[in-house]
């Protein structure tokens, strides 16, 4: 109902901007490390450790996924504002938001690490108790990873790609290390631990 309700209300614009698609294709690709980091870690949690810590893991880590769906969302909001913005304009956007979105996601992090035990038992019952800790953990590093988020958006919105670039493979990487490294060494708490100094490195 929406799509026919704005094909009759709006004009289709048949110009394209042979620039912009050589852009969104270089953003896919960059874009496809996170992608990548998303199932690696799980990856490297089940190589080094277990199937049963990868399960305990994967519990934990949709918590986190919880804050980043809902970052998603703000992000299709707030990626066209700063677009249609010059570079400084955009930068000052992103400063002066960043503390209430911070504040909103701060907030967030409080209702679902207090939900967490009550989740995790009615969803994935009692042999899952150990992925409380986990689960509250990496919504606390989800949480401190919104600047970086912030940032990531200015940077695709101004274009600016060297800093997009140097960001997003720094964090990948960072991550992966430290989820391995602290996996091999301390177990699936050391992974976790990895996850959200990761997150603090970068």
């Amino acid at each position: 109902a929406a799509y026919v309700w704005v094909s009759s209300r709006y004009r289709k614009n048949r110009e394209t901007d042979p620039e912009s698609i050589r852009y969104g294709k270089r953003l896919t690709l960059v874009t496809s490390l996170g992608t990548l980091q998303f199932y690696l870690d799980r990856v490297v949690v089940a190589s080094v450790l277990s199937l049963e810590a990868l399960a305990i893991y994967s519990a934990g880590k949709m918590f986190q996924q919880a804050i980043a769906i809902t970052w998603g969302a703000l992000n299709q909001l707030y990626a066209p504002k700063l677009a249609s913005r010059p570079v400084e304009e955009a930068r000052h956007l992103t400063r002066a938001t960043l503390p209430y979105v911070w504040a909103l996601f701060g907030v967030l992090a409080v209702i679902v690490i207090a939900a967490t035990p009550a989740i995790v038992r009615i969803v994935f019952g009692e042999e899952y108790e150990s992925a409380i800790p986990v689960a509250r953990l990496l919504t606390i590093a989800a949480v401190v990873a919104i600047p970086g988020a912030q940032l990531e958006v200015l940077f695709t919105s101004t274009g600016d790609e060297k800093r997009l670039y140097a960001h997003r493979i720094t964090f990948a990487t960072t991550q992966l290390l430290l989820v391995g490294g602290g996996a091999a060494l301390f177990g699936l708490h050391g992974a976790v631990a990895g996850t959200t100094l990761g997150v603090l490195g970068v």
